[in-house]
C-alpha cells in the first residue's frame, strides 16, 4: 500500500487523475439529493457552458503562451550553438554556425553575437547578419553575395578570396578589416566607417561609398573602376596612391581637384559634371 502511494505521488499524471476521482467522489456524495431535482439539470448546462467557453480562452492564451516560451527556448538554444563553436577553427564548426544563423533567421532573428568565428569556405547568400557582431571573424572564401551585412560591427574581420558581390555594409563599422583579392563589385558602403580598412587586390567596380568616412585606407591594387565615392568624407587622398582607374570613379569635385594636383590624374567632364549633380 505504500509504495502505490508513493508510485502515485511520483508521478504527475497519476496524481492529477487521484485527485480529481476523490474531489469528485465528495462532489457527487454531498450532491445526491440535488440529482432528484428537475431543475438541477438546466443549471448543469449553463455551468457546462460556461466552462467550454473558459476552456477556449484559457487553451488560446496556453497556445500562444506555448509557442512563445518555444521561441524564446529555440533563440536561446541556437545562441548558446554559436557561442561553444567560437573561436574553433574547423569545417564542422562553419556549417554549424550556419545553420544556427539560419534557424535564428526564421525565427526573425538577424543580429548575432559572431565574435572570432571562424566562416571560411561557406555560403552564406542565404542568411542575413544585419546587426550582427563580426569581430576578427574568418569569412575567408565565403560565398557571401547579395547578403545584407549592414550596421555590423566588422572591426579586424577578414575578407580573403572572398566573394561579395552585391554584399550590404551600409552603416557597418569596418575598422581594420581586410579585405584581400575579394570580389566586391558593386558592394555598398554607404554610410559606413571605414577606418583603417584594406582592400588589397580587391575589385570594387560599381561599388558605392557615397557618405562613408574613408580615413587611413588603403587601396593598393584595387578595382575602383565606376566607384562612387560622391559626399564620402575622404581625410587624406593619399589613401588612392596605388588603387586602379581612379579616373572613371566618382569623387565630390574638391576631392577631384586633390587627385588631379596630386597625382596628375585627369577626371574627365562627364565625371565631373555627374560630380557636380
Amino acid at each position: 500500500m505504500k509504495q502505490a502511494f508513493e508510485n502515485i505521488l511520483l508521478s504527475p499524471i497519476k496524481t492529477t487523475i487521484a485527485v480529481f476521482l476523490c474531489v469528485a467522489a465528495i462532489v457527487v456524495w454531498f450532491s445526491v439529493e440535488y440529482y432528484k431535482n428537475p431543475d438541477f439539470y438546466p443549471g448543469i448546462l449553463v455551468e457546462a457552458h460556461g466552462m467550454l467557453l473558459d476552456m477556449v480562452v484559457v487553451g488560446i492564451f496556453l497556445l500562444f503562451f506555448e509557442k512563445f516560451r518555444n521561441t524564446k527556448n529555440e533563440i536561446a538554444r541556437n545562441r548558446e550553438l554559436i557561442e561553444d563553436l567560437k573561436y574553433w577553427k574547423s569545417d564542422e564548426a562553419s556549417y554549424r554556425i550556419r545553420g544556427a544563423i539560419l534557424r535564428l533567421n526564421r525565427l526573425g532573428i538577424t543580429g548575432s553575437d559572431l565574435e572570432g568565428c571562424h566562416l571560411k569556405n561557406i555560403d552564406l547568400q542565404s542568411v542575413s547578419l544585419r546587426g550582427s557582431k563580426l569581430f576578427s571573424a574568418d569569412l575567408g572564401r565565403a560565398d557571401i553575395r547579395k547578403v545584407d551585412v549592414s550596421e555590423c560591427n566588422l572591426k579586424g574581420a577578414y575578407f580573403g578570396d572572398s566573394d561579395c558581390r552585391g554584399t550590404s555594409f551600409k552603416k557597418s563599422s569596418l575598422h581594420r578589416t581586410r579585405c584581400r583579392r575579394s570580389n566586391m563589385t558593386a558592394a555598398s558602403f554607404a554610410e559606413a566607417l571605414l577606418e583603417k580598412t584594406e582592400f588589397f587586390d580587391t575589385n570594387l567596380q560599381n561599388a558605392d561609398f557615397r557618405r562613408a568616412k574613408l580615413e587611413d585606407c588603403k587601396f593598393k591594387g584595387a578595382n575602383l573602376r565606376q566607384a562612387n565615392f560622391k559626399g564620402a568624407t575622404i581625410v587624406d587622398v593619399q589613401q588612392f596612391a596605388d588603387a586602379l582607374e581612379l579616373h572613371l570613379a566618382i569623387f565630390d569635385k574638391d576631392v577631384m581637384a586633390l587627385l588631379e594636383s596630386e597625382y596628375g590624374i585627369i577626371f574627365s567632364h562627364q565625371r565631373k559634371q555627374l560630380a557636380g549633380n
